[in-house]
């Protein structure tokens, strides 16, 4: 590669890896333990968490302001463990935006190492998990809530035949198990 091609290279590179950055819902970022500052963090942080990027890099306590407070523990485990062990480490917690709205966050923290096994740099990636959690709490509740109605039943088919019915049911009806289960409705 001619000394000219070199110097169009790079920044074309960097341009289309800005671009990839740019891109992605998620946010990714860098930071260094031993300044122990923020290094690098791609825009998108301004969706997720309401903060522009000058805005975190220029201010380091913007990271302990947004954490909610019963899951600070959990972030702060996690460095622990990736300064200890030195291994990938995935965390979930919450944060409040800039804006005040709670969110749920995967936290992906990748050590980097120098020749000497020390610590050097932590990469991440910050994923918005809020709408799956609130999915799964929907569920939960549903499931509990129906755990404890005195019918809940699955329908197998269009025959009317039981697949599952609740303890409290059977209970009721005075049939085992199998007996409900294989014995259409109608």
């Amino acid at each position: 590669m001619a000394p000219s091609e070199k110097n169009t290279y790079l920044p074309v590179k960097a341009i289309k890896l800005n671009s990839i950055l740019e891109s992605l819902p998620d946010v990714i970022w860098s930071y260094s333990p031993i300044e122990n500052k923020l290094i690098f963090i791609s825009s998108s942080c301004e969706k997720l968490l309401g903060y522009k990027q000058n805005e975190l890099y220029e201010n380091n306590s913007i990271w302990k302001s947004i954490l909610v407070e019963e899951d600070v523990n959990k972030r702060k485990s996690a460095l622990l463990k990736i300064s200890e062990e030195k291994i990938i480490v995935e965390t979930l917690y919450r944060i409040r935006t800039k804006a005040g709205e709670l969110k749920w966050v995967k936290d992906t923290f990748i050590p980097i190492v120098d020749e000497n096994d020390q610590l050097v740099r932590v990469d991440g990636i910050i994923k918005n998990v809020t709408e799956s959690i609130e999915k799964e709490n929907k569920f939960k509740r549903i499931f509990n809530l129906s755990s404890n109605l005195m019918f809940f039943i699955d329908i197998k088919d269009e025959n009317l035949v039981f697949e599952n019915v609740n303890h409290q049911f059977r209970r009721l009806v005075r049939y085992s198990p199998l007996e409900l289960t294989s014995v259409p409705m109608f």
